[in-house]
């Protein structure tokens, strides 16, 4: 008896499932925790230097009949005003990308429900299409026939989340007294009155 799992394969899928479910969404939380952070701290640090420009500021009008210690003065501001344009150009983009996140735990929602019967998925992975703010995702998975392939390509390019869904390839395999086809697919993430991109 050692050896056998006698655990329905089915449960097994949907535990393995409910893994990837929870490192997206774990991976997500922290993405976002992240961007939240940098653009906190930058922005501490911008109004930190805009105190010092300040308080400089007065310290040269007190001393402005002090020419050696002027041009210091002036050498000083011109080094913090050069350091706070950096700071705004990283907060600019911290924002850009705070903005662009997605939410990985909805995508992931919304796309179990897609998943028809005879049809798992082994992966997901996303990439930054040029250009745009669009992700373009790749699902690596097997089914059970063809045409399940076909109805999980429908169910996905007519949930009003993604668009361009497109099959790679299909490819039959032989597991014992079983046939699997093993398929990619990609499609491309959109925005949508869902608010995907945000949390």
């Amino acid at each position: 008896m050692r050896g056998i799992n006698l655990i329905p394969e089915e449960i097994q899928r949907g535990w393995r499932v409910r893994k990837w479910r929870l490192a997206f969404m774990g991976a997500g939380a922290c993405y976002v925790i992240f961007l939240v952070a940098a653009f906190a701290l930058q922005r501490m640090e911008v109004d930190r230097l805009k105190a010092e420009e300040a308080a400089l500021v007065s310290a040269k009008d007190a001393l402005a009949g002090r020419s050696s210690e002027y041009s210091l003065l002036t050498k000083r501001l011109s080094e913090i005003r050069t350091a706070e344009g950096e700071l705004s150009q990283r907060i600019g983009v911290a924002s850009e990308l705070k903005d662009r996140r997605v939410s990985w735990s909805f995508v992931l929602k919304k796309l179990s429900h897609e998943v028809p019967k005879g049809v798992w998925l082994r992966s997901l992975s996303t990439s930054d299409v040029q250009g745009t703010t669009d992700k373009k995702v790749k699902f690596l998975g097997s089914a059970t026939n063809n045409r399940a392939v076909a109805d999980f390509i429908f169910k996905i390019e007519n949930s009003g989340h993604f668009r361009d869904a497109t099959l790679s390839y299909s490819q039959k395999r032989d597991l014992g007294t079983e046939t699997i086809y093993d398929f990619e697919v990609y499609a491309t993430l959109k925005k949508t009155g869902e608010v995907i991109y945000e949390w």
